[in-house]
């Protein structure tokens, strides 16, 4: 959530990232929410020191009947004013925070503009284009062909967008998140598996909600929710502490399996698997002070500063300013797939 303060003082700033990130969330408005807020707040605050002047008055009036019974009538209808008041407060705050919650973060200016996948931008290639003398075939038809997945069966035991893994696949599966595991933990990141279901406030500490609530499954008669991202349960974890400056960065590597209904996507890339409903990922996360140069140092520090394996080829993305769902991620690919290249994605 961006500060509130940073918003009512550079508006315009918030609104092109609005627009850039195809957000349709009505600045203006949220801050006219804000200043009523405001006005009723400051309303209730004069009505509130005035109440106190009275408290003490009537203490000062003494033996006063008349003074003091006034002043007690004042007192009361004082109380009564705020008391009408604060209803009307609460509603506008809690309108003010549900819209803060929409407000999207500002981008970094160096993020190309996309709407979605068609403007994806090539930021570097390395390794030579193989050529084949034969049409080659796509992930499903290879892992059919080596009898490494089962999409029929796993479909009838949890419906559409499901798949099993066999043999070496499953075997590979298990093989790279370890080794993204070990190799980041290398880097002194802490390892940690976490849980799988978190309540709403991580979420929402996390930018999840309230936009992406429908991509998310809720479990019934639980304050819970399945994570689409092993970030979410990891925010929550620091919720209503504080942590020293000298501490951080806290680094993690984190593990989970993951949920995501892929709400509105219907018969979008459905053959094979993709947009899978169930899918494990290792998440990289850094705690770090809330400073642009010290998010870009950690962002080149990953986009430069790794070696590449010898036995995996990877394919780092960023992300683009557009309104698509993500994150900036590394993506690790069997050494059969075609050249690697870094990709802008739409974000």
């Amino acid at each position: 959530m961006l500060d509130l303060a940073f918003i009512r003082k550079h508006p315009d700033i918030v609104k092109e990232a609005a627009r850039v990130k195809y957000n349709t969330l009505d600045i203006d408005y949220l801050l006219d929410v804000d200043r009523r807020v405001l006005e009723v707040q400051r309303q209730v605050e004069e009505a509130r020191t005035e109440q106190n002047k009275i408290s003490k008055r009537i203490q000062q009036a003494g033996k006063d009947k008349a003074e003091r019974d006034a002043l007690i009538v004042e007192g009361k209808q004082l109380a009564e004013q705020i008391k009408a008041m604060e209803p009307r407060l609460h509603e506008l705050e809690e309108e003010r925070y549900q819209l803060l919650l929409l407000v999207p973060n500002i981008p970094d200016p160096s993020s190309p503009i996309g709407k979605d996948e068609s403007d994806n931008v090539p930021i570097r290639y390395w390794g030579e284009k193989p050529s084949f003398d034969f049409e080659p075939l796509d992930h499903y038809a290879l892992m059919q062909k080596l009898d490494v997945v089962d999409i029929e069966r796993a479909v009838k035991i949890a419906g559409a967008r499901s798949y099993s893994l066999k043999g070496d696949a499953a075997r590979l599966e298990l093989a790279l998140m370890n080794f993204a595991m070990d190799r980041i933990a290398r880097k002194g990141f802490t390892p940690l598996i976490v849980p799988a279901m978190a309540r709403d406030f991580c979420f929402i500490g996390s930018g999840q909600f309230p936009k992406g609530r429908d991509q998310v499954y809720a479990v019934d008669d639980e304050e819970l929710f399945l994570v689409g991202t092993a970030e979410v349960s990891i925010t929550g974890m620091y919720k209503d502490e504080i942590l020293r400056a000298e501490d951080l960065p806290l680094t993690f590597v984190g593990f989970c399996p993951c949920f995501r209904k892929e709400a509105g996507t219907y018969g979008k890339d459905t053959r094979g698997v993709f947009r899978i409903h169930q899918f494990n990922k290792i998440e990289q996360y850094v705690i770090s002070k809330a400073d642009h140069e010290e998010s870009v140092r950690w962002h080149v520090y990953w986009r430069y500063g790794r070696r590449q394996s010898r036995h995996v080829r990877p394919g780092m993305l960023d992300t683009q300013r557009g309104e698509v769902p993500g994150n900036p991620f590394v993506f690790v690919l069997p050494r059969l797939a075609g050249p690697p290249r870094e990709y802008t994605l739409s974000r």
